[in-house]
C-alpha cells in the first residue's frame, strides 16, 4: 500500500523521501519523483512528519528505535522530523508504550535544539484498491494539534481522516473496523452455507 500513497503525496507536490527494508522497492519510486535515503535516520534529518506502514510493532520498533532509526541521531540537525505518523495496524497498548518513549526522548532534545515531536497513530481502511484511488479512510489518535498538523499530507491519499481521540485510539478504532468486517464476511459465509445446503444457487443471492 506505501507505493500508491507516495505517489499521492508527489502528485501533490509534496517532497518525498523514501525508506524500505527491501532497498529495490524505495527505488522503484525513483521514477515517479521520490529521493532514497540509506536508513530512517536520515528521514528525521530530512523530513518534519515521517510516514510509517510497516508489518507489526516490532517493526515500528525497529524504525523508529533501531540503531539506525528515525530517533537515533545524536545532534539536532538529525532531529528535523516533528511528526512519526504511523499508518501501520498494531496493537493499541504497544503504540501507546512507542509515543512514551518518542515523547521521552523529544523532551531531552528539545532543550538541545531539537523540535518537539508528536506521535499520530494513524491505521486506515480501504485497502490497496483505496490507497490507490486515493480514498483511504484514516483513523487517527494523538493530540489534536498534531492531527490536524499533518491532515492536509494525509488528504493527498485519504478521503476522510478521522480524529478518534489520544494516542491509541486510532489502533482501537481500526479494532472496532475489523470486528464489523469478520462479523460481516461470518454472516455472509453462513448465508451462502445456508444456500448450498438448501439447494440454492449462492451467487443469486446478491
Amino acid at each position: 500500500m506505501g507505493a500508491p500513497m507516495i505517489r499521492h503525496l508527489l502528485r501533490a507536490g509534496h517532497t518525498v523521501h523514501v525508506w524500505n527494508r527491501t532497498r529495490a522497492k524505495a527505488e522503484a519510486l525513483v521514477a515517479d519523483g521520490a529521493k532514497v535515503v540509506e536508513t530512517p535516520r536520515e528521514l528525521a534529518a530530512r523530513c518534519e512528519a515521517v510516514l510509517l506502514c510497516v508489518a507489526d510493532a516490532a517493526a515500528v520498533e525497529e524504525t523508529v528505535f533501531g540503531a539506525t532509526g528515525l530517533l537515533s541521531g545524536d545532534t539536532p540537525a538529525q532531529r528535523r522530523v516533528r511528526w512519526i505518523v504511523d499508518h501501520s495496524s498494531i496493537p493499541p497498548a504497544a503504540t501507546r508504550e512507542l509515543a512514551q518513549r518518542a515523547a521521552a526522548l523529544a523532551a531531552a532534545r528539545e532543550s538541545e535544539g531539537a523540535a518537539g515531536l508528536g506521535w499520530i497513530d494513524a491505521p486506515v481502511s480501504g485497502g490497496v484498491a483505496g490507497a490507490n484511488a486515493g480514498t483511504l479512510a484514516v483513523m487517527a489518535g494523538g493530540a489534536a494539534a498534531d492531527v490536524e498538523a499533518v491532515r492536509p499530507v494525509l488528504g493527498a491519499y485519504a478521503s476522510r481522516v478521522t480524529h478518534m481521540g489520544d494516542v491509541g485510539a486510532g489502533q482501537t478504532a481500526k479494532l472496532c473496523n475489523q470486528t464489523i468486517v469478520t462479523a460481516t464476511v461470518a454472516a455472509i459465509a453462513e448465508a451462502v452455507g445456508r444456500a448450498q445446503r438448501s439447494d440454492l444457487d449462492a451467487t443469486r443471492l446478491t
